[in-house]
């Protein structure tokens, strides 16, 4: 079933299961992103929250690869028109499917409002009314878009920027 909904996809697929059934599984599935570890034991009665929680403990490694790899992807190409971490660049560029991968600082904001017909960018130093926050727009229109998003805490962050991006061209 969920190699029906994953068919086209390179998402990890990380299996919960009773411990004799994950190897069979795995040997009758075309699915080729089945993660290596697995849940094991008897998941029927267990609660959904719990089972997340475990599964994003064993995917973190997964998630920290591809953060890894993004961040050298962009620090590869840092001195190319490529990489910025300028707003005004960053913000329009996500809307327009121009970023292969979104660097956002955790718990940062821009507030402003972007009309996307006009290509016209406003951004405020404080929230006003009718305002978005455009981090939050950006990530969204990126993951639409087919990109990557990555949350970083500040030191982590590209420049010690709060919104980079690495662009598609």
């Amino acid at each position: 079933m969920f190699s029906e909904v994953l068919h086209d996809k390179n998402k990890p697929l990380l299996l919960a299961g009773v411990e004799y059934l994950i190897p069979i599984y795995k040997g009758i599935s075309k699915y080729n992103f089945i993660v290596d570890d697995c849940i094991c034991g008897n998941q029927e009665h267990e609660n959904v929250n719990s089972l997340y929680a475990k599964a994003r403990e064993k995917l973190v490694p997964y998630f920290q690869q591809r953060t890894n790899k993004a961040l050298e992807n962009y620090y590869n190409q840092i001195a190319t028109s490529l990489t910025s971490s300028i707003p005004e660049d960053v913000i329009p560029a996500s809307f327009y499917a121009q970023i292969s991968d979104l660097f956002i600082c955790r718990d940062e904001h821009i507030w402003g409002r972007f009309n996307e017909q006009d290509n016209k960018l406003e951004i405020h130093r404080g929230q006003q009314d009718g305002d978005d926050d455009l981090i939050d727009r950006a990530a969204i229109k990126t993951y639409l878009n087919g990109g990557g998003v990555y949350v970083l805490e500040k030191e982590k962050m590209p420049k010690e920027a709060v919104i980079a991006a690495f662009m598609r061209y």
